[in-house]
């Protein structure tokens, strides 16, 4: 349970702090046998503040009441 809090947490800040991410898939625009060409173009995705926020104050409630190992 506090695995899972603890990447919640980092999850979270992550999210909050850079707001999403981005990639960059290579698209094939024409295949002329001597030479194709090729196009890279960079796609974001946003990912909102609140989401992060969630995730980060789940994490933290988790961590605060996640059960340890007890001994009978």
């Amino acid at each position: 349970m506090k695995i899972i809090g603890l990447i919640l947490v980092v999850i979270g800040s992550v999210a909050l702090a850079n707001q999403g991410f981005g990639f960059v898939m290579g698209d094939q625009v024409i295949d002329a046998r001597p030479m194709p060409t090729a196009s890279n173009s960079d796609r974001p995705v946003w990912m909102p503040p609140v989401l992060g926020g969630i995730s980060l104050v789940g994490g933290l409630i988790m961590l605060a009441t996640g059960t340890g190992r007890r001994l009978a």
